[in-house]
């Protein structure tokens, strides 16, 4: 069930008024604009998160290589 508005709509837009045609570059340009903001965003966040990860994970491995050094350390001089 449509309603009549949305007819006239419709049909506007396939007949290309030149109201219509200014509406449908205006919502392409804010369409344009809210894609690029949205894959920017998502690019910023993607990198801050794989740097924190990164830094993350080679300080705890890092970190656990040295525990790891230490335990066999210990291990020695509790051997001899």
């Amino acid at each position: 069930m449509s309603l009549p508005n949305v007819d006239k709509i419709l049909y506007l837009l396939y007949t290309g008024s030149p109201i219509v045609n200014e509406i449908r570059v205006e919502v392409v340009v804010v369409v344009v604009v809210v894609v690029v903001v949205v894959v920017v965003v998502v690019v910023v966040v993607v990198e801050h998160m794989v740097r924190f990860y990164k830094a993350t994970y080679v300080t705890l491995s890092i970190s656990s290589g040295v525990q790891i050094k230490l335990w066999d350390f210990h291990r020695g001089l509790y051997r001899s």
